[in-house]
């Protein structure tokens, strides 16, 4: 009974954590970035709490070393160079936000298994999707002009004066609903992935016809909130991610033997899409117009990886270095079956598709500009880092 109930305090707080990672700007605008700070420690203490009473398997030699790496590597640059240049409260903030997102991301793969995982971010995506569309309906129909935000100078849009909402869901959008403008789109295709994935389990909870016609209103409203964010680069790691999928799925099919036609059309997808970004995304040139250490100036709003520190190009080939061990891990777990005891191998999982997809849209998102906020972009980045490392099995 006991272990039950750590259990489901361990659920409950994940899915907690979940909907604060995609809602923390909104958060840090209403209440202040010092209040936000306190809060932020007590989640982090939590976090902390409940891997140490999880008693995680965990193996640290095998832990993702580039994560170590680039979280160590940021933490250097916000002390040389704070966030914004104005000073020790910066950077004291900046430090703070780069040790909570990664213990709020290790507590997400250590403690949590991989359908518990799932399940919360699944519920706590329904909070942020939910009060997102509700707060807009709120304030189209009863305030019916924009909201501005108690504080200023936290938004992720670096604005002076930063919105909660424009009031502008009637004549169709841009939305910013409970996460921001910047970050609703990252939301709502997060929020179609999971939905997606716990659509195709093989779960006997999720064959009822209640639950699956729920969970089909669920993807309609992520769509719907995805056109109202009026957001290009979304339907860019929609695309992406839809193409990824249907990689995964033919990996599957041709099996591990006759895989070389997907790596030769993969190759050449790939190719082509790196030199669209190199030509199209100011963001990704911008970080190689200055020398090692030096303070980029490419931005002033907290994108991540910005946020993170001023990142000169040692940190983008690290942040790579992190992108593509994880996704190199994210691949095979997708297209291959899992074995557990020698010559035997598990059924393809559904759920084994969810890391894959998650790290492909976080790369696109970085990419593209706009689309990844320091938040919530640090801490899924570094919990599928280090999932995908440590805890090999998937279940359904």
């Amino acid at each position: 009974m006991a272990w039950g109930r750590t259990r489901l305090a361990v659920n409950v707080f994940g899915t907690f954590v979940v909907f604060m990672s995609f809602t923390a700007l909104t958060w840090m605008n209403l209440i202040g970035r010092w209040a936000f700070g306190t809060a932020a420690a007590v989640i982090v203490i939590v976090c902390v709490g409940l891997v140490i009473q999880s008693k995680p398997d965990m193996r640290w030699w095998g832990a993702p070393k580039a994560v170590g790496l680039f979280v160590l590597y940021a933490l250097l640059m916000v002390i040389l160079w704070p966030p914004g240049g104005q000073g020790s409260q910066d950077t004291l903030f900046g430090v703070a936000i780069i040790i909570a997102v990664t213990c709020i991301g290790l507590f997400l793969a250590l403690a949590l298994s991989w359908p518990e995982l799932l399940r919360a971010m699944e519920h706590g995506l329904r909070w942020a999707i939910g009060l997102s569309l509700l707060f807009e309906l709120v304030v189209a129909i009863f305030v019916r002009h924009p909201v501005a935000a108690l504080f200023t100078g936290v938004s992720g849009s670096g604005a002076a004066a930063p919105m909660l909402s424009e009031a502008n869901l009637f004549s169709g959008g841009p939305i910013l609903g409970a996460t921001g403008l910047e970050l609703l789109p990252l939301t709502a295709l997060f929020a179609l992935i999971v939905w997606s994935i716990r659509l195709g389990s093989s779960s006997w909870r999720l064959q009822r016809p209640t639950r699956r016609f729920w969970l089909i209103v669920w993807i309609v409203l992520a769509v719907i909130t995805l056109v109202l964010t009026r957001s290009p680069a979304a339907i860019v790691g929609l695309g992406v991610v839809a193409v990824t999928f249907g990689f995964a799925i033919w990996g599957r099919t041709a099996g591990p033997a006759g895989r070389l036609p997907v790596y030769l059309v993969m190759t050449i997808v790939v190719a082509v899409g790196v030199a669209a970004a190199i030509v199209f995304t100011p963001e990704i040139t911008a970080y190689f117009e200055h020398p090692f250490g030096a303070p980029s100036q490419a931005s002033s709003a907290p994108s991540w990886p910005g946020i993170w520190g001023q990142l000169d190009v040692l940190g983008v080939v690290l942040l790579a270095m992190v992108f593509i061990s994880s996704l190199w891990r994210a691949w095979f777990r997708a297209v291959d079956r899992a074995q557990v005891r020698p010559n035997e191998r598990m059924r393809y999982q559904t759920s084994a598709l969810l890391a894959l997809l998650v790290v492909i849209l976080l790369l696109v998102a970085s990419l593209t500009g706009g689309l990844l906020i320091a938040i919530a972009g640090g801490i899924w980045l570094i919990t599928f880092a280090t999932k995908s490392k440590l805890d090999v099995v998937i279940t359904s």
